[in-house]
């Protein structure tokens, strides 16, 4: 017998809290997790005002920002018993950072994205009987972009170099190819916001520049980087560290490039050259 009644949303996401505890699934105990509604899930607001002139039509527009996201959950949870019940609540407890940020991730029509929270609020458990309860949760995620979950991609190249071929006096057609490193990175957002991104450059460098081709920005070191050390460059969060551990923000000059939806052709140089020098780039696509 085919039923003709709608699918709901809902029913075809899974949201999994931290500590993998699982919306819209039965876990090993035999509890049923089932997810009624999520909210705050859609692209967040602005904090962007409009003013009226003073004695004209129209108004003054302040710069826009996106808010941060808040996410409120409604879910039922049905235990085979109530001592069950009871520790799936405690679980549920648990599982909600309250200053830490952790990953909830929702898995929907075959991707995967996630957004970092922590609780905003109180957990309200309000119980139907002895072995269910429905569950409201309110979270917070400052960061407003849902990332693509899983690995963050990754691309490597060295510096811009040639070595090999053939040259004179030979003669064509005895042919010898050339080895080439470009120095240059295709990083594709395939989100629709900026992506955050890590630079990661190791040694043996002098004076390195990173540029984004399309933006025509370039960030320029005044540093040297010996084999073994390495900087990295967050263009997110804006800071350049040295090994990890020592800021080199101080050693830095130019302007933040920014991994905006799309090809952004990154490419980087220094005024020495060596094989095992590489610029590596990590990044995750995001959406709104």
């Amino acid at each position: 017998m085919t039923s003709n009644a709608p699918v709901r949303l809902l029913d075809l996401r899974q949201v999994t809290l931290p500590a993998g505890l699982v919306l819209n699934s039965e876990d090993s105990a035999g509890v049923v997790w089932h997810l009624e509604d999520l909210s705050g899930w859609d692209p967040t607001g602005s904090t962007g005002e409009v003013t009226q002139r003073a004695y004209q039509s129209g108004g003054w527009a302040s710069r826009a920002f996106h808010t941060p996201r808040t996410l409120a959950i409604q879910a039922v949870v049905v235990a085979p018993t109530p001592a069950a019940l009871l520790d799936a609540k405690d679980r549920l407890a648990a599982a909600i950072p309250l200053d830490d940020l952790d990953e909830l991730r929702v898995d929907e029509a075959g991707t995967s994205r996630s957004v970092w929270i922590r609780q905003d609020g109180d957990p309200i458990f309000k119980d139907i009987n002895a072995r269910a309860t429905r569950v409201s949760l309110q979270l917070v995620a400052p960061d407003y972009r849902r990332l693509r979950s899983g690995p963050a991609s990754t691309l490597t190249t060295g510096l811009p170099s040639s070595s090999g071929g053939l040259a004179v006096p030979f003669a064509v057609p005895f042919a010898i190819a050339a080895t080439t490193v470009t120095g240059v990175l295709s990083v594709v957002n395939a989100g629709t916001t900026t992506a955050p991104a890590v630079v990661r450059l190791d040694g043996p460098v002098q004076r390195p520049v990173i540029r984004h081709e399309e933006q025509g920005l370039e960030l320029l070191f005044d540093l040297i980087l010996d084999a073994g050390q390495w900087l990295e460059v967050d263009l997110d969060t804006h800071t350049v560290m040295l090994n990890g551990q020592a800021s080199r923000r101080g050693l830095m000059r130019g302007r933040w490039p920014t991994i905006t939806p799309g090809t952004n052709t990154l490419s980087w140089s220094s005024l020495t050259t060596s094989p095992s020098a590489a610029m590596t780039v990590s990044w995750r696509d995001a959406w709104k």
